[in-house]
């Protein structure tokens, strides 16, 4: 999560780029003490399957949310939609619910939930893309209205960056220690 919502870097990178560096993070943020050979590319792949079957659960948990029973509470939710799973998945329950948790309010795994659920045409006709675009139901409807905080962007992140440095314990040290040499 911290590669991808990097406001500096972006992505304005190489696929490879990318992954390298969520490999080398990786390596260098491992809870617990285990050896890991896994190269970015593993990683890409491994990334890939613990987002599909996330969507999947989403799409079990938005299913029960939506039913909306009255009086049930949040863990509720959770286990009616880990049963659905479960039976959909011939009796074996979803194993990155851990992952879920942190990633389903993301804004990356929003937008690919919502491109999964787009339906699929080919090429619509100039008066089918106008009727949408007329009727609301263009690329605009699919935001939703209660507006999220953006992310900081490149520039305020810079600053920031540059804004801390100003704050650095060393550099405050060197600095009285090049005073102190002058006197």
């Amino acid at each position: 999560m911290n590669i991808s919502s990097d406001p500096i870097i972006g992505n304005e990178q190489p696929t490879g780029t990318y992954w390298e560096r969520i490999a080398q993070d990786f390596h260098e943020n491992k809870e617990g003490k285990f050896e890991s050979k896994r190269t970015p590319n593993s990683l890409e792949h491994r990334c890939g399957l613990i987002v599909k079957e996330c969507m999947k659960f989403q799409a079990f948990y938005e299913e029960v949310e939506h039913r909306h029973p009255s009086g049930v509470p949040y863990q509720e939710h959770m286990l009616q939609a880990q049963a659905r799973y479960a039976r959909q998945a011939k009796g074996k329950a979803c194993q990155f619910i851990h992952c879920w948790l942190q990633i389903r309010h993301s804004e990356k795994f929003a937008k690919a939930r919502e491109q999964a659920n787009l339906p699929v045409q080919s090429n619509p006709t100039h008066d089918q893309a106008k009727g949408l675009q007329d009727s609301g139901q263009g690329e605009d409807s699919s935001i939703p209205t209660a507006k999220k905080a953006r992310p900081p962007g490149r520039k305020k992140s810079k600053d920031k960056l540059k804004r801390d440095e100003e704050d650095d314990d060393y550099k405050i040290l060197m600095k009285n220690l090049m005073v102190m040499k002058t006197e």
